[in-house]
């Protein structure tokens, strides 16, 4: 995916205008936004976990929402299901994304823990790129995205990752991954 900026004349009005286009399916344009000074992409992230499971595990089955300026990517409502092992897919989320985010990959393919969900990151010239197999999500900063997806796992720690119980392996995976990631983003 590729952003441009250009200056243009519509309808007698002078004006900054950004076209998104997705430089891996020749070029098509994805959308022309009007006349905002910057492009302050934003993409937020939603971790959950799904009621009804019976006693908490740390296989217990949950989603992951990821939404944009371009669109919306949730493991929620497909045929077949793509709920996935929250308490797994979140602490490999933040270690995939630790390492590619320092590395030097352009792509990201990542796929949550026993689910068919997933979702792409890019790494363009001055921002990250989020799609899914439905298409574009939107763009952030590498910054912006770091702590986007390190808030929402953050947030599911705290409403729900002390319900597992204390010998239950999960919790200290996750907790060690979000606390290297919480490293890694701080410096």
């Amino acid at each position: 995916m590729q952003t441009f900026e250009k200056r243009m004349i519509a309808n007698g009005h002078q004006a900054r205008y950004w076209l998104i286009v997705d430089s891996e399916d020749g070029n098509r344009i994805i959308t022309f936004l009007p006349g905002r000074k910057e492009l302050h992409p934003v993409i937020t992230m939603k971790f959950s976990v799904r009621p009804g499971q019976g006693e908490a595990s740390g296989f217990d089955l949950g989603d992951m929402v990821c939404s944009g300026e371009l669109g919306e990517a949730r493991s929620t409502g497909h045929t077949p299901d793509q709920g996935m092992m929250i308490y797994l897919s979140v602490p490999l989320l933040l270690d995939c994304l630790r390492e590619w985010l320092r590395g030097q990959t352009k792509t990201l393919e990542f796929i949550g823990a026993d689910t068919s969900f997933g979702l792409t990151f890019r790494k363009e010239k001055r921002h990250v790129s989020v799609a899914s197999a439905a298409g574009p999500i939107g763009t952030a900063s590498a910054q912006e995205l770091a702590e986007t997806v390190l808030r929402a796992s953050e947030q599911l720690a705290v409403e729900a990752l002390a319900s597992l119980p204390a010998d239950d392996s999960a919790r200290p995976d996750y907790l060690a991954a979000m606390s290297a990631f919480r490293s890694f983003h701080e410096h």
